[in-house]
């Protein structure tokens, strides 16, 4: 026990002398308003020759406010929403007799009033709190990790990684009904075996595949579930009573350093829909595949979150960069379509943290990751935050209403909290399959009541905060086995396709390997054909999105997880796509240059006026097309091919700007080497093979041979005499 000293005063006071306030052109420094302020003790009068640390130090003297605090911090073994009270006793009756007195003590020993022990609240009448004030309930236990280094580095346009991790739990292992492994799915149901359900006892709770998407369930017989929407993955599955899901997550950016240099509009990618290739993303970590390694950021296994809009920049002026992301369909209204006909984006909260790195749910369960843009330049400092703050609004609307829309309607989110000046920074929303039972105080006598609202669910945070260490960006480094993105065979994309219509192009580079992850910001990506050092896909925009610049090319290789990105290598054009040349065959596919004319099969191809055609770098002359735009002859060059090999070969629609490349779909072979020529010793003629030669130029050969080592030694002699 510790004595305190009881403050003396109560009180504060007013830190401000004159004040005039003009309004328009009228002056009311005269008014009795101020002559009240001036007629208060002279401390007060004189304020304004008074010292800022002189006030402060009054203020602090007068102990004005609370004095005392009661905080309660608990450990990650708490349940979700479990209540507790917190109070005062005024006795421990079932202690000794000389532990019996509690509540507060004064020495000198006085006495207490009773009514000091009754707890009030000023909103509790006659407009009550959502939740008593008496009663203190857990939020959803969470644990956030940093995954930076004290040096973390991050490479301009290299591979994302992953920055902080949330580690996230109900505690409420009972809410897990059933569970298996071999469950199958089907349109609107999913089968079971080895369990038997009672029929129609499953209404109201969740079926969690092996994605992890939720599913709401209204019926079921002994082996079957029957949902609201959607067809389940095969395979491990789970049923889930009381679930709790994430719904959005709020992050926050920190400039480091004096430079003020970091700009997260330029130094990342763009914020994007598909998360992966946003700049700024959100993974699950896939607990279901046997590959993933728990609470570790596996680029290639781990889950994307499917987004119900782009993550989009909130705050206003003076505060972090924050960055939003939603994912709360299908919600729990019918807007903007009906709920069975939304996604099912919103993100299941594990029941238990796991015992042990073998247990599924031990470790982080989501993950931040961070692509840096090709234009983010060496030296730039920043950190990543994460912040919960302020009470909950347990009816708050749905935020998918929010996020679709655009420019500031998409702050109005803030017009619906309770405390607006909250932050979010992880927002859950609890199904309840029974009304939970609140409890309450009424004066000095408890009572519960089940909650009478109608509403079946509550939307809360928790309060947890933490930030990464200092991210630094560095130089990038390019090894021989580097992957790197050189160049791609057109530079212009349609802003928008028709069904079924696809473009394709051909990314040129080195150390792609030969089962590339290609993403197009904008646009779906089917890769036809890649090797290492060429990659050719199909492309076509995604339904209900529309490209912006700048497009962002990533290219991964999966068997080394090294990534890199460019920014810089298309621009959007609006003008209709015109006939996309289509390569079938060639005839033949290799050969010397004997082997010409080459005739390549096809369609969609251009007049021969009209029309080009390469052989990796090479012109090739085109001797004719087919009037039906489906046969093109192309004739060796004159100048020969310089390179030897496999080669792509592209056709060019010139008036339709538009092309096709096959990758290697020609193999030259260098032209067998002619016969050997010799020739005339000392220059003097060309010599042929001894099978073709000329039997006179050969005996000239000799007989000079013999003549110049006559000279020779006859020269000797001479010297000799």
């Amino acid at each position: 026990k510790e004595k305190w000293t009881l403050p003396t005063d109560d009180f504060m006071t007013f830190l401000f002398g004159t004040v005039p306030i003009e309004c328009g052109n009228i002056d009311f420094t005269d008014v009795l308003f101020e002559k009240s302020i001036k007629e208060k003790s002279d401390d007060e009068a004189n304020a304004t020759s008074q010292s800022l640390e002189k006030q402060v130090t009054a203020v602090e003297g007068n102990n004005p406010g609370d004095d005392l605090f009661i905080t309660v911090r608990l450990n990650d073994k708490g349940k979700r929403f479990q209540s507790f009270r917190a109070i005062i006793p005024a006795t421990l009756p079932a202690r000794s007799d000389s532990e019996k007195k509690a509540g507060i003590q004064f020495f000198p020993q006085v006495n207490t009033s009773s009514t000091a022990y009754i707890k009030s609240s000023p909103e509790e009448d006659p407009v009550q709190d959502f939740y008593g004030n008496d009663m203190l309930e857990t939020n959803i236990p969470v644990q956030i990790y940093d995954f930076t280094s004290q040096q973390q580095a991050i490479v301009p346009g290299g591979p994302s990684f992953a920055v902080m991790g949330f580690d996230i739990s109900t505690n409420r292992p009972e809410d897990s009904l059933y569970q298996g492994t071999n469950g199958v799915g089907s349109e609107k149901a999913f089968t079971v075996s080895g369990v038997t359900f009672e029929p129609n006892s499953l209404i109201g709770d969740f079926l969690i595949d092996s994605a992890f998407e939720s599913y709401e369930i209204v019926g079921n017989t002994t082996n079957q579930v029957y949902l609201l929407s959607g067809t389940p993955r095969n395979g491990s599955w789970r049923i889930e009573r009381n679930p709790s899901f994430l719904e959005e997550v709020t992050l926050e950016f920190y400039d480091e350093g004096t430079n003020a240099n970091f700009n997260p509009l330029n130094d990342l990618l763009p914020l994007h829909i598909d998360p992966q290739i946003s700049g700024v993303a959100l993974y699950r970590d896939n607990d279901a595949d046997p590959r993933n390694r728990n609470g570790m950021f596996d680029a290639d296994i781990d889950i994307p979150i499917s987004l119900d809009a782009a993550p989009y920049y909130i705050g206003q002026t003076g505060e972090a960069t924050q960055v939003k992301f939603v994912f709360s369909s299908p919600g729990t209204d019918n807007v903007p379509i009906p709920r069975e006909q939304q996604a099912r984006n919103r993100q299941w909260v594990p029941t238990s943290f796991g015992t042990n790195n073998k247990d599924p749910f031990y470790g982080p369960d989501f993950f931040v990751v961070l692509r840096a843009s090709d234009k983010m330049k060496t030296g730039v400092n920043f950190r990543i935050g994460m912040v919960n703050w302020g009470p909950n609004t347990p009816t708050e609307p749905d935020p998918d209403t929010w996020a679709r829309l655009s420019g500031e309607q998409r702050n109005d989110f803030r017009k619906f909290r309770e405390f607006p000046w909250g932050i979010r920074g992880l927002g859950f929303i609890t199904y309840f399959k029974e009304p939970p039972v609140r409890y309450y105080m009424d004066g000095k006598k408890a009572g519960m009541k089940a909650d009478n609202s109608g509403v079946n669910w509550i939307r809360s945070h928790c309060t947890k905060k933490r930030r990464t260490g200092v991210i630094n960006s560095i130089k990038k480094v390019v090894a021989p086995s580097s992957l790197v993105i050189d160049s791609t065979s057109i530079s212009e994309l349609p802003i928008q396709t028709l069904e079924g219509q696809e473009v394709t192009l051909v990314i040129y580079g080195r150390n792609f390997g030969n089962n590339p992850v290609v993403r197009l910001s904008g646009y779906q990506v089917r890769v036809i054909q890649a090797t290492d050092t060429a990659i050719t896909i199909a492309i076509s925009t995604m339904p209900g999105v529309v490209p912006i610049e700048p497009v962002v090319l990533l290219v991964r290789n999966t068997a080394t997880g090294d990534e890199a990105s460019r920014t810089d290598l298309f621009t959007l054009t609006s003008k209709p796509i015109g006939r996309i040349p289509v390569i079938n065959s060639i005839n033949p596919n290799k050969g010397t240059s004997k082997e010409f004319p080459v005739t390549i099969q096809g369609a969609n191809f251009s007049t021969i006026e009209n029309i080009q055609v390469y052989f990796a770098n090479t012109l090739m002359p085109v001797q004719s097309v087919s009037a039906d735009g489906t046969s093109i002859q192309v004739t060796f060059p004159l100048g020969g091919i310089p390179t030897v090999g496999l080669l792509d070969v592209t056709v060019k629609n010139i008036d339709q700007k538009t092309e096709k490349t096959l990758v290697g779909g020609f193999e030259y072979i260098n032209d067998a080497q002619k016969p050997k020529k010799r020739f005339y010793m000392f220059g003097c003629g060309e010599r042929q093979d001894i099978q073709q030669s000329n039997f006179m130029a050969y005996a000239f050969d000799i007989s000079l041979v013999i003549a110049v080592l006559l000279f020779l030694l006859s020269a000797k002699k001479k010297r000799t005499i």
